[in-house]
């Protein structure tokens, strides 16, 4: 038996992990009941992923000896994989009562805490582990992580900068100091540690994809598709999150067609990737294939049924192939089954507005703001129904509000424009719907409604123009066919 067990540690030490766990089971054969060679098995079981298989022995192990802490540390990792994080915790805190200056043991449990969301204790646990055992680099890390999601930033940092102390090329201590200085506003310190953090690791993809991710959101997509082109990844399918940034640059350079490509093949990697299904029904919808659009909501439906969001998505699908009734029950039915978000209640309120529904209108966008009250779509469709049963004051001031809350949005310009149009402000409207166009050049309100501002201002080649360019994004547009009718008309005259 202990000739058994010395090789199977001997394999285990050599690395060669299969050999080792046929060893240990073949230990387990001849002795049942032998601690030592069920820990080791289970340990080995549990690194390879069979954490059904590691449980059952380390719970057997637990049971003969109870008084063992490396037995329980290696329960409550087991316990953690297979999905029981009270369990878990219970077996790392009898772990610590048998031994309280087990650093790995309060940093295991640390890990737990910080994923059960109980982001105190995962404070306290961690740095009891950096107490027993400062030099341990994964402790500071991971007290750095438990201060960030307790959103104090500058304790994270300063956990970070010890841990790099220790390992200055640390890649996951360089990558978390550029979350913490984004999350506290600094995009351009952020970017720094995101590409230090990349140059440390050339295979490291959630570095990579943090600063493609903030030079996207700086425009520049060149560099970030290079930075994403540049990474190592190990052999096997793309990553569908790297897909999904790699879709992102594309689309910034105007690539649709690659980028589209690229979505595709992230929902198809991971089918509840939601914000991939986004992208890639805004990206159809904006060059006009409403047919294609609504194929592609009611695939995300399928994947993601519960999500608000991609409810959100299948009904606007409705909307934009003209079939407002459509679209209505698919908001109705969204809500009756109980998932509710500012955006339905949003889209749901306009809706009613369309067909002249006020009152539902405005209880709707009641509970859009309750949810989210600086939430600049909703504020300007409360904008929009406010005027249209005769609070124009209070239509204006919502239309402003909207467009503080989201002044790189156009939703808030095309409402305070339409607005100002009915009450014929049209150099005012003329400015707001210039706005919005310069936000928004592919959608055809904006386009629209500065073809009535110029045309109310007399500049009837302008006029047009835009409308031409309305008509070109959306033929059946409702505004932009009047402006056509009355530029005709006048042409006609005499």
């Amino acid at each position: 038996m202990r000739q058994a067990l010395d090789e199977a540690r001997e394999l285990e030490a050599q690395g060669r992990v299969r050999e080792a766990i046929a060893a240990y089971q073949a230990a387990v054969s001849f002795d049942p009941d032998n601690v030592g060679a069920l820990l080791g098995l289970g340990s080995l079981l549990r690194q390879s992923g069979e954490a059904a298989a590691a449980r059952a022995k380390l719970e057997r192990a637990a049971q003969l000896a109870g008084n063992d802490y490396r037995v329980w540390c290696e329960l409550g990792l087991a316990r953690a994989d297979a999905g029981d994080l009270a369990g878990a915790r219970e077996a790392l805190a009898q772990c610590l009562a048998l031994n309280r200056d087990f650093a790995q043991g309060h940093l295991f449990l640390a890990q737990i805490d910080l994923t059960a969301g109980a982001v105190n204790e995962a404070i306290d646990s961690a740095r009891r582990a950096v107490a027993n055992s400062p030099r341990i680099i994964d402790a500071h890390l991971l007290l750095g992580m438990a201060y960030v999601a307790a959103g104090r930033l500058n304790d994270a940092e300063a956990a970070f900068r010890k841990g790099l102390e220790l390992a200055p090329g640390h890649p996951g201590l360089l990558l978390n100091l550029g979350t913490a200085a984004r999350e506290r506003g600094a995009p351009d310190e952020a970017e720094l540690w995101f590409r230090r953090a990349v140059s440390a690791d050339r295979t490291s993809l959630p570095a990579a994809q943090a600063l493609a991710q903030v030079l996207i959101d700086t425009a520049r997509h060149g560099d970030a598709l290079r930075v994403l082109e540049d990474v190592r990844l190990p052999q096997g399918d793309v990553p569908a999150g790297l897909l999904l940034l790699v879709g992102e640059a594309l689309e910034g350079l105007g690539r649709s067609r690659e980028a589209e490509g690229a979505y595709r093949a992230a929902v198809q990697r991971q089918p509840t990737l939601e914000e991939g299904w986004c992208n890639l029904f805004e990206l159809v919808r904006r060059g006009g294939g409403h047919a294609g659009a609504r194929e592609i909501a009611q695939g995300a439906l399928c994947a993601l049924p519960r999500s608000a969001e991609i409810r959100a998505l299948h009904a606007a699908a409705f909307f934009d192939s003209a079939d407002a009734d459509g679209g209505l029950a698919a908001l109705e039915d969204a809500l009756r089954e109980g998932i509710h978000s500012a955006r339905l209640y949003t889209l749901l309120g306009g809706a009613l507005r369309v067909r002249n529904r006020p009152g539902e209108a405005l209880a709707a966008l009641d509970r859009a703001l309750a949810l989210a009250p600086r939430d600049g779509a909703a504020l300007a469709e409360a904008a929009l129904a406010r005027h249209t049963i005769g609070e124009t004051d209070a239509g204006l001031t919502l239309a402003r509000q909207a467009i503080e809350a989201a002044p790189d949005g156009p939703a808030g310009f095309l409402a305070l424009g339409a607005i100002l149009l009915d009450r014929h402000a049209w150099p005012e409207a003329r400015d707001v719907f210039t706005r919005a166009r310069n936000l928004a050049p592919t959608i055809a309100d904006a386009a629209a409604g500065l073809a009535r501002a110029l045309l109310g201002l007399g500049d009837v080649e302008a006029a047009a123009e835009r409308c031409r360019e309305a008509l070109a994004l959306d033929p059946r547009h409702p505004e932009a066919n009047r402006v056509y009718t009355e530029l005709a008309m006048l042409r006609t005259r005499p």
